[in-house]
């Protein structure tokens, strides 16, 4: 039987609770950005990013422009005026500071990496990415 020597964990949703990061992140997002949202508007926020995501998979739209597109289409929806590129960078800012740990993350991670090298591996912006950690407590 080969033995392992590396273990490699996504970061959302494997170590951190990006739902959660994202629900809160928009929320203070839009707030700073002026515009006041609901719980269904977070609902169509979710499926507009999801959507976003998936046409970037298929190579459909460039990464940079994919991020700012969903924030259009979501002013779109909200009737909303404002630059989507503004409330993009609000949301990376937001959502860098979201670090909601999954229960028994810390509690895996200490037991892997007492038998492995981990490395985290994630498609989010480097950036923010750090700041999840950071405020995780897993930097």
């Amino acid at each position: 039987m080969k033995e392992y020597k590396n273990v490699f964990l996504d970061l959302d949703d494997t170590v951190l609770d990006f739902k959660k990061g994202q629900h809160d992140a928009l929320f203070l997002a839009c707030g700073e950005f002026g515009l006041t949202i609901t719980e269904n508007d977070y609902k169509e926020y979710d499926r507009i990013n999801k959507d976003s995501w998936k046409r970037f998979e298929r190579r459909e739209v460039e990464k940079a422009e994919m991020l700012v597109d969903r924030y259009r289409r979501f002013l779109n929806y909200k009737k909303a005026d404002g630059d989507p590129a503004v409330l993009n960078s609000l949301y990376a800012k937001y959502l860098s500071m979201q670090g909601v740990l999954l229960p028994g993350a810390r509690e895996g991670i200490a037991y892997l990496k007492s038998k492995y090298a981990v490395s985290i591996i994630t498609n989010g912006n480097v950036n923010t990415q750090h700041g999840r950690l950071k405020a995780a407590g897993l930097d």
